[in-house]
């Protein structure tokens, strides 16, 4: 016992517990000394716990100072490029203003800005540095403050010359067939009445009639001046006279007609035909024209007749009366003489006039030349305005790189602020552990701390061997009192037994005396016998003494054994409990190795399957992936609240998936919740992404996923593959190219037919040029190209096209692709369709552009403004050409069948001269036409023949409408007689056997 204590003394001091075993151990208290090893060993773990999370918080410090200063590397390269970012600013806008200077340096100085304004520009791009949103001003501005403002007056200048050289021209035409008809005509035309509709008159003297003043001569030297304006006055110069001297509406119509019962009678004093006499070529009109002016009186004081005419202009009609001055050219009508000076005067006055406009137009074609020099001179400016689109891109570039400093040092201010944090937590983490070590007089390093625990846990031991041997004392005791009662009862026996002493010494000695008698009696052999006797009991004494000792330990033993038993069975199960919950873990480790989510972090895969490659592959996970916001290790009250959240998220997230998904067909997203079908499931996400409609695991679903594109991949490559070669064979391209020849062939057809029938006053010509489209450039160039032989052209050529319609086939493939339609050859026929390539620009050439040495033979763009300006004749007329034009060229692509063109109100406000035109256009387009209109139209010497319908409506207030037929041929009108609509049936029915159309 004493060397058991001598034991514990000695693990004492190695355990600190020195005092406490001074203290308790004489007193052999081992529940305090136990006791006081429990407190010291739990403070021991204590400190082993602070220590760990001391060196956590060490080694999150370091890390986060390591961060924060990469943080302020980051933040000083970040200012460092927004410092060249600013520099760059600079230099960009002191580039755009020294190019803003060139270029208005280059700008003609009639039209150039001035300082003031080419410094506000530069102050535009200098404070687009200062914008909130910068985008470019600086073409904007040019256009908004200088170059419309600069081009509206010259623009609208060159359309008021445009408009005048234009009428100057037909003002020159109209003049020039004037002058011609002038000229060339036998009589004067006087113009029609200004309020009423007068017949057309026949020219001359006719079997039907003339104009009186056509009718008589001059007889002597009368005032012929006055008495023309007099004659005219009364309504009796231009009258027209009949040779029945009568007026019959049926042939007259709209009409004024001088008859021979106009006057009263002959008058008494002179007549009219003093002054006047028929003319020689009156003919059969004669005699009426001399009997009228008889009716007529004439003189100073002749005026109280029916008719009079006096030398000084005075007049009288009935009741109407007047006086008439002369113009200055007259006399015009009265008189051949007259009618021949008059015009031999108009003549002369036409050519000055023609004369003046021919000055006036080489003025204005002056003036305009300088003005469309002007013009060019702002488009060309405005073909190279400068940009400062690379201020604004330096402006959003510092932007850029000051939000990223910004960002940057938001991001070093939290890394030092979280580096301060982690400091301060291990600064607090070591006060906490030198405080629990000084309290419980432990050591600060874990090594020292867990040689603490060791000899604590020695010390318990040799406690428990002093307490094993202490429970013997008791034992130990009760014997010694039972010794000491036998040893009184021995004494006591020993004082009777004194007596018996000496009794017993004298039989003894009797005996003795006897036994030695015996024993020299005995043999020697029987003596060796008594001497093995005693030996025999000797070591039978010692052998029963030994089974009562190993009696003893055996009950000791299986008493050991019994509890020895019941620890095994208890840490069999415990065991045996570990290793299930063990195997558990590592097959769930595996289902995750399974499902790939490791080998896409990153964690290498396991090279065998069991326990310890589960453990060393999640050691491996563990290091590699970081949980974001995961909390501490003393945390682990968080663990399954934080694993909850997660976990909801996910399934949120996973439904707005499904969402998507399923709308694609086909393919969704399951998820199946933790302990669903067993307690241990840990829960999972599965995608269809097939028609199989199989689960797999996110990896699997994207290796899926990419196996299904790499094999549509291949498909489609092979398809493309196929719809190149069929689409660059040369058989696609001719096809093409025979398809762009019919279409140009069309284009010839049309202008070629614009070219023959030119305006006929102005003398426009049209035409359709092909254009390309703003976004097909690449394609008209191929077009060009295709207008030769594909295999005559050289093989760049050859490349360009297959280039080109690869090119389509791909914008195809995506237009197909963004709109999710899996059919992409469907598009090609949109796309490779060669008619949205080009688009027809109509242009026009006046015969001064044709003759002057113009860039591109004069021609210019009809745009709306240029149509605009052309007389309302003219307009109709170019917008009707190009139509009949290109219906002419559609209906000779068709061998047979009408050539059919119907409209309505097609000539209205288009004079006679262009009218005649497009008739002359219609007849050389040998077009099968109907054309409806307010009166009369095809009565035009272009038309060789047509019938005119003519719908009448009866007079008022009876109903109905008839339809009267003529027949315009040779320059004459006839009208025919048509049948009245009740006897319709008997002349169908008469005529139904001869199948005679006596009409024609």
């Amino acid at each position: 016992m004493e060397t058991a204590a001598d034991v514990v003394s000695a693990h004492a001091a190695d355990a600190g517990l020195a005092n406490v075993t001074a203290q308790h151990l004489p007193e052999r208290d081992t529940a305090r000394m136990r006791q006081a090893s429990r407190l010291r060993a739990a403070a021991a773990r204590r400190a082993d716990e602070l220590i760990e999370t001391h060196s956590k918080a060490l080694g999150k410090a370091e890390a986060a100072a390591v961060e924060a200063t990469k943080a302020r590397n980051r933040l000083g390269q970040a200012e460092l490029a927004a410092a060249e970012k600013n520099g760059a600013v600079e230099i960009t806008i002191t580039t755009t203003a020294d190019t803003l200077s060139a270029w208005i340096q280059g700008v003609d100085e009639r039209i150039r800005p001035s300082a003031e304004t080419a410094e506000r520009w530069s102050s535009l791009v200098a404070g687009l540095s200062e914008e909130l949103s910068p985008s470019p001003v600086l073409a904007m501005a040019i256009n908004r403050e200088h170059l419309i403002s600069a081009r509206r007056p010259h623009e609208k200048q060159q359309a008021e010359l445009d408009k005048a050289l234009r009428d100057n021209v037909e003002d020159r035409k109209k003049l020039q067939a004037k002058l011609d008809q002038v000229e060339a005509e036998r009589d004067p035309v006087p113009g029609d009445p200004e309020f009423w509709e007068r017949r057309q008159r026949p020219e001359g003297v006719t079997a039907a009639g003339a104009p009186f003043w056509r009718l008589v001569e001059m007889a002597g030297d009368a005032p012929t001046a006055t008495i023309e304006a007099a004659l005219d006055a009364a309504g009796l110069l231009q009258a027209w006279i009949n040779p029945d001297a009568a007026y019959l509406n049926s042939r007259d119509g709209n009409e004024t007609v001088w008859t021979a019962e106009a006057g009263t009678g002959t008058p008494a004093g002179l007549s009219l035909r003093n002054v006047l006499r028929p003319a020689d070529d009156a003919g059969e009109l004669t005699d009426v024209v001399d009997r009228l002016l008889t009716h007529v009186a004439y003189g100073e004081d002749s005026l109280n007749g029916a008719v009079a005419v006096s030398p000084d202009g005075r007049w009288r009609h009935g009741e109407l009366t007047g006086t008439a001055a002369p113009l200055m050219e007259s006399p015009k009508l009265l008189g051949a003489a007259a009618r021949a000076a008059d015009r031999i005067r108009h003549a002369e006055q036409i050519r000055k006039r023609i004369s003046d406009l021919a000055d006036d137009h080489e003025l204005m074609s002056l003036e305009l030349d300088d003005v469309v020099g002007l013009l060019d001179a702002l488009d060309t400016a405005s073909d190279h305005l400068p940009s400062d689109s690379d201020v604004v891109t330096a402006v959003l570039a510092a932007r850029d790189a000051a939000k990223r400093v910004t960002d940057l040092q938001t991001e070093a201010e939290e890394a030092d602020k979280a580096a301060d944090a982690a400091q301060r937590a291990a600064d607090a983490s070591a006060a906490t552990v030198a405080r629990h070590c000084d309290e419980h007089d432990l050591p600060r390093t874990r090594a020292e701390v867990a040689d603490v625990l060791t000899a604590l846990s020695e010390y318990v031991s040799a406690i428990t061997v002093l307490e094993s041997k202490i429970s013997l004392i008791e034992p130990l005791r009760g014997a010694a009192k039972q010794a000491e009662e036998a040893l009184n009862g021995l004494v006591e026996a020993a004082g009777t037994a004194a007596a018996d002493t000496e009794e017993d010494r004298t039989t003894a000695r009797t005996l003795r005396s006897q036994a030695d008698a015996a024993d020299k009696a005995l043999s020697k052999d029987a003596q060796e016998i008594l001497r093995e006797v005693s030996r025999l009991g000797k070591r039978i004494k010692d052998a029963g003494d030994a089974v009562k000792r190993l009696a003893g330990e055996l009950i000791e033993l299986a008493t050991k054994l019994s509890r020895a038993e019941t620890v095994l069975e208890e840490t069999e199960g415990k065991r045996e409990k570990a290793e299930e919950e063990r195997e558990a873990a590592a097959n769930r480790w595996w289902d995750c190795v399974d499902s790939g989510l490791p080998r896409l972090r990153g964690v290498p895969e396991p090279s065998a399957r069991h326990v310890t490659a589960a453990l060393e592959n999640s050691r491996a996970a563990r290091s590699l992936i970081s949980v974001r916001n995961w909390p501490d290790s003393d945390q682990q009250h968080q663990f399954a609240p934080v694993v909850q959240n997660r976990w909801a998220s996910m399934v949120n997230d996973s439904s707005e998936l499904r969402s998507k998904l399923e709308l694609l067909g086909g393919r969704s997203v399951q998820v199946s919740s933790p302990g669903d079908g067993r307690a241990d499931f840990p829960g999972s996400v599965e995608l269809i992404v097939d028609s199989t409609g199989s689960a797999l695991a996110p990896p699997r679903a994207a290796e899926r996923l990419s196996a299904l594109l790499e094999q549509l991949q291949a498909d489609y490559d092979d398809e493309l593959t196929k719809t190149i070669d069929e689409l660059l064979g040369s058989t696609f391209i001719e096809h093409l190219r025979e398809r762009l020849s019919e279409a140009e062939t069309l284009r010839d057809d049309i202008n070629r037919k614009l070219a023959q029938n030119p305006t006929a006053i102005s003398g426009i010509t049209l035409r359709l040029r092909r254009i390309p489209v703003t976004d097909e450039r690449a394609a008209n160039d191929v077009l060009d190209t295709l207008e030769q032989h594909f295999d005559m052209l050289p093989k760049p050529s050859q490349d360009r096209i297959r280039a080109f319609l690869s090119e389509r086939i791909t914008s195809a493939q995506e237009s197909a692709r963004a709109s999710g339609d899996p059919n992409w050859r469907s598009k090609l026929a949109e796309i490779l369709d060669y008619r949205r390539w080009f688009e027809l620009r109509l242009e026009y050439r006046t015969p001064r552009s044709e003759s002057g040495d113009r860039a591109g033979g004069g021609w210019r763009s009809l745009e709306r403004g240029d149509h605009g300006l052309l007389s309302g004749g003219a307009k109709v007329v170019t917008l009707m050409q190009p139509f009949i034009a290109a219906l002419h060229a559609m209906y000779d692509q068709a061998a047979t069948g009408p050539r059919m063109l119907w409209l309505d109100e097609a000539f209205g406000g288009v004079d006679g001269t262009n009218k005649a035109s497009m008739f002359r256009l219609l007849a050389s387009c040998d077009l099968d036409w109907l054309i409806a209109g307010p009166g009369i139209i095809a009565n035009s010497a272009a038309v060789p023949m047509a019938a005119i319908y003519e719908v009448r409506r009866a007079p008022q207030p009876q109903p109905g409408v008839s339809l009267e037929l003529a027949v315009w041929a040779g320059n004459e009108l006839t009208h025919v007689l048509t049948p009245d609509p009740a006897d319709l049936k008997d002349l169908a029915a008469a005529g139904t056997a001869a199948q005679d159309d006596a009409l024609f």
